[in-house]
């Protein structure tokens, strides 16, 4: 088994749509991810909004994903509520696992240098936000380093914040 991890090229945009499509129609906890809007699926390669989405290939095919999220307005309610409205925050996210693939840690190798890449960027605190019961993602995020914040209700979806500081 061939496993490559690199940032998903433009190319592959319909790979990535594919493989989004396919994580969430396998889920059997469908309140763990919030669906991408149709807007967020435009930016997923607008530099102005996220950086490249990191992906993880095996044997040439796509099967999972991680991106990292730049665009201040779309984090400002995280940032209020952290009372970090006026630093750069950067939101680790876009999570996605193809069932055959979870369970082996790909997710933790994939999101490994996401807290130096935005260190490096100049960003002040990373941030993520998961259903309070998927364990698996907690999992990834201790082991990055977040730690819990506070518990929200994000629209009908209710979510954990983790964060940490970098600069």
């Amino acid at each position: 088994m061939d496993i490559v991890y690199k940032k998903i090229p433009k190319s592959d945009e319909g790979a990535l749509r594919t493989l989004i499509k396919a994580v969430y129609d396998d889920l059997t906890r469908p309140e763990f991810l919030i669906p991408y809007t149709e807007t967020e699926l435009n930016n997923l390669f607008n530099a102005d909004y996220a950086l490249p989405p990191d992906g993880i290939y095996i044997d040439g095919k796509l099967v999972g994903m991680a991106q990292l999220y730049v665009k201040q307005e779309t984090l400002s309610h995280c940032k209020e509520i952290l009372d970090i409205a006026d630093k750069r925050v950067v939101e680790t996210g876009g999570w996605l696992i193809q069932s055959a693939a979870r369970g082996h840690g790909l997710l933790s190798r994939l999101i490994s240098g996401h807290p130096e890449a935005a260190k490096t960027l100049g960003f002040d605190y990373i941030i993520a936000t998961t259903h309070p019961e998927n364990i698996a993602s907690i999992k990834a995020l201790k082991k990055l380093g977040l730690e819990y914040a506070e518990t929200i209700q994000e629209g009908e979806y209710l979510r954990d914040i983790y964060w940490m500081k970098l600069n």
